[in-house]
């Protein structure tokens, strides 16, 4: 039986995804998109009857800005950031899909699609931006910047570095969900190896870092950046593609903050190394990772098993297609 929406299904959806997409945009910039992760991962996991109300929510989202961009840089410009990037998303993700296949027959993931939905989906974005920030006219009359190609590649690697920190990461967690067979307590959760490895090695090792770059700095600064890669290598080797995504993420963030000030030229290339080493472990760990057999009778739901239960239907239907200046910029 196909299951019926009424408009307060879209409007709740609107409504989470605008608030969603205000928090990471205050948290993106150039070399650090997280607004395209959270616009790919949605394609993934959403149904297609809801994508209106995600579009709709985005609009939302910059609508609130528009005025303010208007004023700074420009009618035109304030125009193009009022146009969602889910209109050349949704084609690369349907395309994607049907080629390729996010899942195959069990329910496994492929991680090749998706990074190459993410790189597809990053080279667009940019584009769109670069392309938009030509189109800036200053207050005193000034154009705004010529489309260069540094600054392009720099865009495609802040929307592929945001894709990557929260798309696999997502479905990792979604992933080691589906695998719960005792009741999903607090419990299981504080004896999974991977929670262990997390607090006791990547989060000292990350802190130590970031600590060690804030307060010590200097000529070292590219060390300590690119000492931050290790806890996914390590991560990837004890836990398959799961523990590059999730180390990934965690790798991610820390790495940001070491900027200097908004748009630090220097941490390109460690963002850069960080893109092409959670790829690159990604796709080596899966190669390694046995896939899921058929799942397991069904254990009891008890405490939170009875509402996530939902949630992991909700994404399989989804992922499978059953159910049917540069900051202001609409990243």
């Amino acid at each position: 039986m196909e299951k019926t929406t009424t408009w307060w299904h879209h409007a709740a959806v609107m409504a989470a995804y605008a608030g969603t997409y205000t928090i990471l945009r205050e948290a993106s910039f150039t070399h650090w998109v997280l607004t395209a992760g959270l616009r790919v991962t949605c394609l993934m996991f959403v149904p297609p009857r809801f994508w209106p109300a995600l579009i709709a929510g985005e609009t939302l989202a910059m609508s609130v800005q528009l005025h303010s961009i208007y004023v700074r840089y420009g009618l035109v410009f304030a125009l193009l950031c009022s146009i969602s990037h889910y209109f050349i998303y949704i084609p690369v993700v349907t395309f994607v899909r049907r080629k390729l296949s996010f899942l195959d027959v069990h329910g496994n993931i492929h991680i090749f699609p998706v990074l190459i939905s993410a790189l597809l989906c990053a080279v667009l974005g940019a584009t769109m931006t670069r392309l938009s920030i030509t189109t800036v006219v200053m207050a005193d009359g000034s154009q705004g910047m010529p489309l260069l190609l540094s600054s392009w590649l720099e865009s495609i690697l802040g929307y592929y570095l945001g894709i990557l920190t929260i798309t696999p990461c997502f479905i990792a967690v979604r992933d080691r969900i589906s695998l719960v067979r005792d009741p999903f307590t607090w419990k299981n959760i504080r004896q999974g190896s991977l929670r262990r490895d997390i607090i006791f090695f990547e989060l000292p090792i990350v802190v130590a870092m970031l600590l060690g770059s804030v307060y010590i700095g200097g000529d070292s600064l590219p060390y300590f950046r690119a000492l931050m890669l290790l806890p996914v290598v390590v991560l990837s080797l004890r836990h398959g593609w799961h523990g590059a995504a999730i180390g990934g993420m965690l790798a991610s963030l820390p790495l940001t903050i070491t900027k200097i000030d908004f748009r630090d030229p220097s941490v390109i290339p460690a963002q850069a190394l960080l893109a092409l080493a959670i790829s690159t472990w990604l796709l080596w760990a899966f190669r390694k990772t046995p896939g899921i057999q058929p799942p397991m009778p069904p254990a009891p739901q008890t405490g939170i098993t009875f509402f996530l239960n939902p949630l992991r239907l909700f994404s399989s239907n989804a992922i499978l297609g059953r159910i049917d200046p540069s900051r202001h910029r609409n990243k």
